[in-house]
């Protein structure tokens, strides 16, 4: 599982599916799924979200697109970034070497539910 999600983050960066929609809905322990879309918004702009799920409570992060224009072999072109996929992506490719690597994506969501239920003070907001 983590190496599937880190090679669908790393298509994304890498402008693979620059224009196509992409859906991955990875089944973890403990009633969590992890869902990856790569999806236009209101505007047609490609955008990447991350949706925990687990225990009927929903955790989403955006990914914040940037938009930039640059010169490559004299010709301008666009470019897009998804601000925190590459380090999204780092962070798994780092679990990929390891013996339990799919068991951290596992801790991932354990994590962020501690730390709700730890402190009611601390929201998380999508980003973007």
């Amino acid at each position: 599982m983590a190496t599937f999600l880190y090679l669908v983050a790393m298509a994304v960066i890498d402008g693979k599916y620059a224009e196509q929609q992409i859906l991955a809905v990875l089944q973890c322990n403990n009633n969590t799924t992890l869902i990856f879309e790569y999806k236009p918004d209101q505007y047609n702009q490609m955008d990447s979200y991350l949706t925990i799920n687990k225990n009927n409570e929903t955790i989403s992060f955006k990914f914040k697109t940037h938009i930039y224009r640059v010169k490559e072999k004299g010709q301008m072109v666009t470019k897009i970034i998804q601000s925190g996929l590459g380090a999204f992506a780092r962070m798994l490719d780092g679990y990929l070497p390891g013996i339990n690597a799919d068991g951290h994506l596992n801790k991932i969501a354990d994590d962020l539910e501690n730390l709700q239920n730890e402190n009611q003070q601390v929201s998380l907001t999508p980003l973007g």
